[in-house]
């Protein structure tokens, strides 16, 4: 737990309200995860305190509130933090929570959530791209009452490896945008 204290990280949510009364309230929530390649132990734990202080959230404003759960999460899709958010629960005893060692291991953590999240995104082959790695670490994550309109395409592949890697000249951050456009759902 001490090496978990010592890796902060941050959750941004804002509650979006609309002007007319009655109107459906939106929940979005953006976190930039542990960026370490060996400390997927590390981004599981501050996953489900950012998940753990979204259900707080629906407390609050209720369950039918939708949100948005998005930004850099570190961890490519078959990783235990995609796993995590989208099917809601991992094993206790997940590969992920012994990359720091016995030393570093958490036993008896309740890894579960009652949020059921999808990735309005897909998972792109990658939306990192640097010199010896490339894949997908960034997400749109939606809840139920949001659905997905279309996901604008990403960049050409030739146009990002032009200037070997990201950041570069043409693409200004180590990451690409993950643009799309979003609808509500009727519950009625």
């Amino acid at each position: 737990m001490e090496k978990l204290k010592a890796r902060h990280t941050t959750m941004q949510v804002t509650i979006l309200e609309p002007q007319e009364e009655n109107k459906q309230k939106l929940c979005v929530a953006t976190t930039h995860l542990f960026f370490h390649p060996r400390s997927p132990n590390i981004r599981l734990l501050q996953a489900i305190t950012c998940l753990r202080h979204l259900a707080k959230i629906r407390k609050i404003y209720g369950r039918d509130i939708p949100i948005i759960f998005c930004g850099d999460f570190n961890s490519t899709p078959d990783r235990g933090v995609y796993e995590l958010v989208t099917k809601k629960t991992i094993p206790s005893n997940h590969t992920d929570l012994y990359a720091g060692g016995q030393e570093e291991f958490v036993s008896d953590l309740d890894l579960s959530h009652d949020i059921a999240f999808q990735s309005a995104s897909g998972t792109p082959t990658y939306t990192n791209y640097v010199g010896g790695f490339s894949g997908c670490l960034d997400y749109i994550f939606i809840s139920d009452m949001l659905g997905v309109n279309q996901v604008i395409p990403m960049q050409n592949h030739q146009d990002i490896i032009l200037n070997s890697a990201l950041p570069s000249v043409t693409f200004p951050s180590d990451h690409l945008a993950l643009v799309c456009d979003l609808t509500w759902i009727d519950s009625s």
